[in-house]
């Protein structure tokens, strides 16, 4: 049933996929992004192992009783998730040398979520469901752009059985996760904490627990190359997720907008402001309204303060100021054709210029490292050339090196 329902959503009746780990798999560079989550997950699992054993050995070289209890509990806890995650990502990943790879998003980006969706984020969830609630959701197909580990979509799913709902992620850990436990499985899973309130809040260990539902489905695909035709869904949900991409907020709503019915709905939530790296992108409640407003023939919006990613084990939490917007009838693409226009490969903003200095800098320091060097003789050669004084060339000599060996 599911699989039927799908075909008639992709773009064309004659498309394939593979299914990995159960999990239709529609990158549209799917060799090149398979080759790319395998690199990062063995990344992850190069950088774990030295985790565990960096900590060993502050444990063996601690004195004092709490620390090595607390540190002991994160390094069981961290044994134990490796152990699990190499079972849910067997699919993704060959054993093979580890190799960096630069990337916003890599396999433990969002962990923490996972338990949010499936342990105790009920109160952060529920307040998230309570807004999407308030439009017509029964009868509809709906997609779920960035779904994660998939503790919202569930919640739908299981309050509107009579919707479709797909699940589009582009990360195979959570995408496995949240198609896995609904589908009635259990994972078992440590969550931990650096943290920690006390010595009994340094981790947890949980049982993962959905149910199997025939309404709805996860997909891995990566956005804005969705697999779909135009204009397949009554409404598409984006919950915390055009905010994250590294394309303008804009281009990502009018890339995702094609995807509704003439008379579709888009339903928002995310943080109250655009907080990009790039200054120009950065967008408050009012413009962000602006934006949909252009997109949209009707716009409604609110914002509201909600518990943000409270973990039970954790000293630190906060509340957000969330908005919730709805775009209802999305305006046609030649109207906001403007928008999609303003893409540059690489944007010239005073963050690059300052990159560029930085890195003209670091080429000119490189270019007296000719041999082997001290922190002592690297720091002789800044206070010379590059005139640092005495007092501030060993500290920046330190950190120059430590970061140079890191890279290399």
């Amino acid at each position: 049933m599911k699989e039927i329902k799908l075909k008639e959503l992709l773009h064309s009746n004659f498309q394939e996929y593979n299914l990995i780990e159960g999990i239709p798999c529609l990158y549209i560079d799917q060799e090149e992004t398979l080759a790319s989550w395998s690199i990062k997950i063995n990344s992850y699992i190069k950088e774990e192992e030295s985790h565990i054993k960096s900590l060993q050995f502050k444990i063996n070289q601690t004195e004092s009783k709490n620390s090595k209890k607390r540190l002991n509990e994160q390094l069981q806890a961290r044994v134990f998730n490796l152990k699990q995650l190499k079972k849910i990502l067997k699919g993704f990943f060959k054993e093979a040398e580890a190799q960096t790879i630069f990337s916003s998003q890599q396999i433990h980006s969002y962990f923490e979520n996972i338990f949010r969706d499936w342990v105790w984020g009920k109160e952060e969830l529920n307040a998230h469901i309570d807004e999407l609630s308030k439009t017509d959701l029964n009868n509809k197909t709906i997609l779920i752009l960035g779904a994660g580990a998939g503790g919202l979509s569930f919640s739908l799913a299981k309050e509107y059985p009579d919707s479709f709902f797909v699940d589009i992620e582009h990360n195979p850990l959570l995408a496995s996760i949240n198609e896995s436990l609904c589908q009635g499985q259990r994972i078992k899973l440590v969550e931990y904490t650096p943290y920690p309130k006390d010595l009994t809040s340094t981790s947890q260990k949980h049982e993962l627990k959905g149910e199997t539902l025939e309404n709805k489905m996860t997909i891995l695909a990566t956005f804005p190359d969705l697999p779909f035709k135009e204009h397949s869904f009554d409404i598409i949900i984006a919950p915390w997720f055009l905010d994250i991409l590294d394309i303008p907020f804009e281009n990502a709503l009018f890339c995702a907008k094609d995807f509704l019915k003439e008379e579709g709905v888009f339903l928002f939530c995310g943080p109250a402001n655009i907080h990009k790296k790039v200054i120009t992108e950065q967008y408050c409640y009012e413009e962000i309204e602006d934006i949909f407003k252009e997109h949209f023939n009707e716009v409604q919006g609110l914002a509201k303060s909600i518990p943000y990613l409270a973990s039970p084990l954790s000293s630190q939490s906060r509340v957000e100021n969330v908005v919730f917007f709805k775009g209802i009838g999305p305006k046609s693409s030649e109207l906001s054709i403007k928008a999609a226009t303003q893409v540059t490969d690489l944007p010239y903003t005073p963050e690059f210029e300052q990159y560029k200095t930085m890195q003209i800098v670091k080429a000119q320091i490189l270019s007296h490292i000719t041999r082997d060097i001290t922190v002592e003789e690297l720091a002789l050669i800044l206070e010379s050339k590059f005139n640092l004084s005495h007092q501030e060339s060993k500290p920046y000599a330190q950190k120059f090196l430590e970061k140079i060996k890191f890279e290399f």
